[in-house]
């Protein structure tokens, strides 16, 4: 009996923490504007920061289920439900990919309690969870 309930005790841990890993991104996040400014500013030229720093980060919000991902600004309407699939998911980075025929894979990198998704290999935006704004 012993080892039936503890068999039943693994069984449960190891599903609620799969299913944990699979949820990592659930939640609402925000553009960090001050972040992902001084991130910027230590690789970028001050002309570039410049154009950048004039409110063009820290209005974008995600909000990702298990299954589903949101976006919009927030001066705007709640955005539509997306599907994602997590496609990989290694130490503190996350791939995720929309299976709606935009083919795109989005990379996700985990720094402290936020995330950044790369533009390219040197440009990225810092997102910060938030409560829901529901």
């Amino acid at each position: 009996m012993f080892v039936r309930i503890a068999m039943i005790a693994v069984g449960l841990g190891v599903a609620s923490h799969s299913g944990a890993e699979g949820c990592r991104l659930s939640g609402v996040w925000k553009s960090d504007a001050a972040r992902t400014l001084a991130a910027i500013a230590v690789t970028s030229d001050p002309k570039a920061l410049n154009t950048l720093s004039d409110g063009f980060f820290g209005h974008m919000i995600h909000e990702w289920t298990c299954t589903e991902m949101r976006a919009w600004l927030d001066d705007d309407e709640r955005g539509r439900p997306v599907g994602y699939k997590i496609v990989e998911s290694e130490g503190n980075s996350v791939v995720v990919s929309f299976p709606d025929g935009s083919e795109q894979n989005l990379r996700l990198t985990f720094e402290g309690e936020c995330y950044k998704i790369f533009f390219d290999e040197q440009r990225f935006e810092y997102f910060c969870p938030i409560e829901s704004q529901q």
